[in-house]
């Protein structure tokens, strides 16, 4: 899944958001902040360009 275009097209971060699990670590089963997906679609725009 492609979060950056899936959040780009409907502009809901929180409604993906809902769909992350953790799926390893202390955390297994937990889901990501909004904080979290923002900061990870941050660092990705930056990686690729396109922020």
């Amino acid at each position: 899944m492609n979060l950056s275009c899936c959040c780009r097209r409907t502009g809901a971060v929180a409604g993906v958001q809902a769909q992350l699990v953790i799926t390893s670590g202390k955390d297994k089963g937990k889901r990501l902040s909004v904080a979290s997906v923002h900061r990870i679609l941050a660092e990705d725009s930056a990686a690729d360009g396109t922020g």
